[in-house]
This record gives structure tokens, C-alpha cells and sequence, in this order.
């Protein structure tokens, strides 16, 4: 999506997801910010009106930020349910100076379940005088009903390559095992690797596909090698909708340790 073109023509949605990382990335949020609150929306932004003027310097009073808290020197790992409870209880007092209140969500896929779930209810009734920017490195770890709420718009930064060498190592491992291994190594391998948080999971089950979809491709592979391959990446699109409605990562584990194997039996 062009995001210029809908500025221009005045039909900016109230919440946006932009894909991407990094300080070019939250200046195309403030962009957006600044048409969302421009004083000539046909301009919009038009860089010179107050809005933009205090948007572009940091200092306007109606636009929130949100990202993850900073302790000790260290940055946490996830946006938490109390930091979406506060812009929430912020979100119905109406604006200081402008028409509306923009809030920027910075890693946004970083939330945590219930900070997603919290958020969704507001994206899906805000009051009429917000608008929401969520920006993620990787929108797919957001819940699907969260993406189905906004309008994604692509970084013109954002990488084409979001899973870090980790997750795809953490992924060989798992695809080896489920393919080389008796039942006993891959349920013993699920037990290590099912202390994973949320967001690592769904990058770990992301890369899974990938890897799968990739090793497809590979002419070495049997025809039974590839069936079962089929089967894994079903099971890792499977596991992320289970994850989308509630299951926890050590739940998914498990699941994947018994599901792995398309020939399993199962016993009554």
C-alpha cells in the first residue's frame, strides 16, 4: 500500500500497522501521525501547521508512545498488560489540542496475550478521537484478529528477512529430528525447547514453515520425506492458529511432539 496516496486523498484508516525496524521506521510512523492530525488534511502532512510542528519535534500532547520498558539498563523482552491498560484508560480522555489522539505502539508484536487481547477490544471500538499505529518487525506475530483490525503498510526499510539465524537453526533442529528420530528424541527434544514465550514460539513455528517449504524443493528428497514434510507444515500453520485462541507454548509443544509423526498411531 502506498500510505502517501491515502493521505492525499483523506481516507486515512484509524489504525495502521507499519512493518519494519528501526528509527526509519517510527519516522514513518510520526509521518502518519502527522497526517492523521494535520490541520489541512488535503496537504496532509503538510509539515508546517502546528500539529506537524510538535509532532515532528516530540512535544505534542496528543500523541502517545508505547514501547517496551527499560530496567536495570536492559530493555524487557514484551509490551505488557499493564502498559496497555494505562494507554487504554488514557485513550477515552479526549485531546489537549488537537481534533484527535494518536498512539504509537512501538514493537508492537513484542505484546504479550493479554496485552494483545486488551488492545484488540479498543481497536475494535476506540472512541471516535483515536487512531492507532502499531509498528512490528514481524506483523505475523500479531493475532490474526489484531492484523484484521488495521491497515498494514510496509517500511520502505522493512527487510524481507525477519527470522533471526536462531530461529531458523531452532527450526533445522526440530524439522531433523521430526524427520530422522524416533518418537522418544523428538518428544525429548519438544521438553527442552517448551519454555519459550509466546513471541519466540510463533517465530520458531514461522520458521518451521519456511524451513519446511525450502527443504520441498530439495531433489533428494523421497516421496515419503516429502509427504511428511507437507504434514509438519500444516501442523506448524495448525499450531499458530491454536496459538491465536489461547494455548500456551508449552501446550503447543507437547502437541507437536505427538503430531509430529503423520504414521503415529494412536492409542485408545
Amino acid at each position: 500500500m502506498d500510505h502517501k496516496q491515502s493521505y492525499t486523498a483523506n481516507k486515512l484508516s484509524h489504525a495502521y500497522i507499519v512493518s519494519g525496524t528501526g528509527e526509519d521506521t517510527l519516522e514513518q510512523a510520526r509521518d502518519l501521525a502527522a497526517a492523521m492530525m494535520c490541520r489541512f488534511p488535503e496537504q496532509a502532512p503538510c509539515g508546517h501547521c502546528e500539529n506537524c510542528r510538535k509532532i515532528r519535534e516530540g512535544i505534542h500532547p496528543d500523541l502517545g508512545h508505547v514501547t517496551r520498558e527499560v530496567e536495570n539498563g536492559k530493555q524487557k523482552k514484551s509490551i505488557l498488560i499493564r502498559q496497555i491498560r494505562a494507554l487504554i484508560a488514557d485513550a477515552y480522555v479526549l485531546p489537549n489540542e488537537a481534533d484527535k489522539k494518536v498512539y504509537i505502539i512501538e514493537d508492537a508484536d513484542t505484546m504479550n496475550l493479554p496485552a494483545q487481547n486488551a488492545i484488540l477490544k479498543l481497536l475494535e471500538e476506540p472512541p471516535a478521537f483515536d487512531s492507532f499505529i502499531l509498528i512490528a518487525a514481524n506483523p505475523m506475530l500479531l493475532l490474526p484478529t489484531v492484523r484484521s483490525r488495521c491497515v498494514l503498510v510496509r517500511s520502505e526499510t522493512a527487510s524481507e528477512e525477519e527470522l533471526s539465524s536462531e530461529d531458523k537453526e531452532l527450526a533445522r533442529g526440530f524439522l531433523n529430528t521430526a524427520l530422522k528420530g524416533t518418537e522418544a528424541a523428538l518428544f525429548q527434544w519438544c521438553m527442552e525447547h517448551n519454555s519459550m514465550n509466546i513471541q519466540e514460539t510463533l517465530r520458531f513455528l514461522e520458521a518451521v514453515k519456511e524451513t519446511a517449504v525450502a527443504g520441498l524443493s530439495s531433489p533428494n528428497r523421497s516421496l515419503e520425506q516429502k509427504k511428511k514434510i507437507n504434514h509438519l507444515i500444516r501442523l506448524a500453520d495448525r499450531c499458530r492458529e491454536f496459538m491465536a485462541v489461547n494455548t500456551g507454548p508449552k501446550h503447543v509443544m507437547a502437541y507437536l511432539a505427538v503430531k509430529a509423526n503423520p504414521d503415529r498411531k494412536e492409542h485408545s
